[in-house]
């Protein structure tokens, strides 16, 4: 059956991917990765995100990666892991929105540059806006599937449908 959406935008960490068995084991409280390497996609994901391209879906995937402003990878690190779950999803070509901010960011190791509010980290809309506005699609044709409050508060402040990833993904 056809899909009512012409774009997808993908949550990553728990929606799409999740930390290694073995990682986790190390670092029980791990909930984003910080080092490539440290993630896989999770069962079944890969196969519904083909199954989308065939039908003619257009995917991105917004992540907010607050680890930058708190000083445990760069941008440069962050943007690297979000592509790695990309491949890891088999979707290597799709657009990738990383949002660095997090205005509670403090302590030695924090990035002052990134310790701020901004408009693109989620709850707030602006990946989601971004995404679609380069896609040239609008809110009525799109969906935005995610693991966490924040991210349902990102499609609905974007005025899209929002699906919980364990529905979405069944």
């Amino acid at each position: 059956m056809q899909p009512d959406y012409k774009l997808a935008i993908f949550d990553i960490d728990g929606t799409l991917t999740e930390i290694k068995p073995n990682v986790k084991e190390r670092k029980p409280r791990l909930v984003t990765p910080n080092h490539l390497g440290e993630q896989q996609a999770i069962p079944g994901v890969p196969e519904k995100l083909s199954e989308l391209r065939q039908q003619g879906v257009k995917i991105a995937l917004a992540t907010n990666r607050g680890g930058v402003a708190f000083g445990y990878n760069t941008l440069d690190q962050a943007v690297e892991l979000a592509q790695e779950a990309a491949e890891l999803c088999g979707i290597p070509d799709v657009p990738v929105y990383v949002c660095p901010y997090h205005a509670r960011a403090r302590g030695k190791r924090a990035n002052l540059e990134f310790a701020r509010e901004d408009d693109c980290r989620k709850p707030n809309p602006g990946m989601l806006l971004q995404a679609m506005d380069e896609a040239g699609i609008i809110p009525e044709e799109t969906i935005f599937v995610g693991d966490r409050e924040s991210d349902r508060g990102a499609a609905e402040n974007a005025g899209v449908r929002f699906f919980w990833a364990e529905d979405y993904f069944g």
